[in-house]
This record gives structure tokens, C-alpha cells and sequence, in this order.
């Protein structure tokens, strides 16, 4: 499977590379830090910028939907530029072959696109936990470390100072990041459209959503001629 996704990021290269664009740019509006911009490589994270995992629901939600939208609204535009004439008109490569090359272009850029619309397997599999699924062993930790530092932190507290130092030695130690987790009503209101989320998510990584995207072009081409 990993093989036919590359190839499909291969073949659908400008809506990869786009994806990857949005993706970056989602990952600076929520602060997550970005591990590599190299958006087009040999494996998994192809057509995705490679980024620390969210530690919150809403920013777990938002790296997934945000991009989504965007690649939803562009392949849109071009996918309605080449249906219009391509489907509505009945234009055809006999006696307007320029025009009819143009809508190919938008047609095969509209579909790069959408192909690449939902999101990176590891992004969607981390909103799912931290929307449904129980904290790990480390994640308790960390939660436990946090709330700790917290408490230790607030006024008349003897036993750490401020700055969250170790007691009798002059360095300090970084409070662990801790996740939060949706809550009871978040994960209701959110069950379908994160379900479609990790269904789509699959699909993409498995390089099936480039194969269903062509061959219903391809069906719907030939029902309407």
C-alpha cells in the first residue's frame, strides 16, 4: 500500500505539494512546531509537513480540518472551471482543442487536489484519541507532572519555587507537556464528521481516494456522453 501511495503523490503532485503548504501554515496559526518542509519525500509524511503532535482537541481538530477546507474550497474552483464547459456544453477536442486543453489542465488539477484534501494518517489518528480514546501511561504522567507543577506553583508554596525548581539542585526541569481530552459533549457533537475524518484519512493514505476520485471521473464522463 505504501508504494501505491507514493505513486498517487507522485501522480498528484501540485495538490501534495499544496496540502503540505496548508498544512505548514495551520501548524504556525496553532503554534505547533514544524519538523521539516520538505513536503514531497519517500514516505509517509509525502504531501504532509512533518509536525509535532497537537496536545489539544480543538488544535488536534484544526490541524485535520483546516487544510481540508482549504484543498476543498481550491479543487472546487477548478473542478467546477473544467465541468461546466466539459459536461454542461458538451465541449470536446474537435473544434475548440485549446479550450478543451485548458479544462484538462483544471480538471487534473481540481482532482490533484481533492485527492489530497483529507488529512496525514498520524494527524487523524491523534484526534481520535485524544477525543475518544483513554490517556496512555506516559500521557497520566505527564498530566500528573503538570498538575503537580501547578499546585506547587501557587502562592505560600514551600516547596518549589516559582520557576519550578528541583529542590537542592540549581538546574531546572521542564514541566512534561500534558494532553487534554475532549469532554463528553465535544465528542458527541464531533462523532460524524471525525469519523468521516478517519475513514478519509485511510483512504488517502492508502492511495484508494486518487483511484476513487479517477474512476468516478471516468464513470461520470461516459454516462454523460
Amino acid at each position: 500500500m505504501r508504494i501505491l501511495y507514493l505513486i498517487t503523490k507522485i501522480i498528484t503532485y501540485p495538490g501534495a505539494f499544496l496540502k503540505g503548504f496548508w498544512e505548514h501554515v495551520t501548524c504556525r496559526m496553532l503554534k505547533l512546531p514544524v519538523r521539516s518542509t520538505q513536503y514531497l519525500r519517500s514516505s509517509d509524511w509525502c504531501g504532509h509537513a512533518e509536525h509535532d503532535p497537537a496536545n489539544t482537541p480543538a488544535k488536534a481538530w484544526l490541524m485535520c480540518f483546516l487544510p481540508w477546507l482549504a484543498q476543498c474550497v481550491l479543487g472546487s474552483i477548478f473542478l467546477a472551471a473544467s465541468a461546466i464547459p466539459l459536461l454542461l456544453f458538451g465541449l470536446r477536442g474537435t473544434d475548440q482543442t485549446q479550450f478543451f486543453w485548458l479544462e484538462i489542465i483544471c480538471l487534473f488539477l481540481g482532482l490533484s487536489i481533492a485527492c489530497n484534501a483529507f488529512p496525514q494518517r498520524g494527524d487523524a489518528k491523534r484526534m481520535w484519541h485524544l477525543f475518544y480514546e483513554s490517556p496512555t501511561e506516559d500521557e497520566v504522567k505527564a498530566m500528573a507532572a503538570r498538575l503537580a507543577a501547578t499546585r506547587t506553583s501557587q502562592p505560600g508554596s514551600e516547596d518549589v519555587c516559582c520557576n519550578h525548581m528541583a529542590i537542592g539542585e540549581g538546574t531546572a526541569e521542564p514541566v512534561p507537556s500534558a494532553p487534554k481530552f475532549a469532554r463528553l459533549p465535544a465528542r458527541i457533537l464531533f462523532a460524524i464528521p471525525n469519523a468521516i475524518c478517519m475513514a478519509g484519512a485511510w483512504l488517502e493514505g492508502t492511495g484508494l481516494a486518487a483511484i476513487l476520485a479517477l474512476g468516478l471521473t471516468v464513470a461520470l464522463w461516459f454516462l454523460h456522453g
